[in-house]
């Protein structure tokens, strides 16, 4: 989230395979599949980040899986639009493959405040 905020498609990109990750959203009907064509589109189009995770916890699964757990914590800016803040559970799924971990899958969902 900090290359997200900070508008860094490079260091972004460091933690995607080239098909990218799917997500779960509760703003969204279904799961989603987002590659680093969605996210040079979002870096492209003005819109402000500024998500950080609150409660973070890792647990480590074999050597190579992590998951992730906490609240996903800030605001979205469309272009010329207001912020929209929220609080939402996340939970990620990481693949370490060769030294490097990678994004395989989030789950966001409402959380109570």
């Amino acid at each position: 989230y900090r290359a997200l905020s900070n508008n860094d498609a490079q260091g972004f990109s460091e933690f995607l395979l080239p098909q990218g990750f799917t997500e779960f959203n509760p703003d969204w009907s279904g799961i989603r599949r987002l590659d680093m064509d969605v996210f040079n589109a979002i870096f492209n189009s003005g819109a402000k980040i500024n998500l950080s995770v609150d409660a973070l916890q890792i647990q480590s699964i074999a050597d190579n899986t992590a998951i992730v757990t906490g609240y996903r914590v800030g605001s979205i800016t469309a272009p010329g639009g207001t912020a929209v803040a929220s609080r939402l559970a996340l939970t990620m799924i990481w693949l370490n493959q060769r030294g490097t971990w990678k994004l395989q899958h989030v789950h966001l969902s409402q959380a109570k405040l």
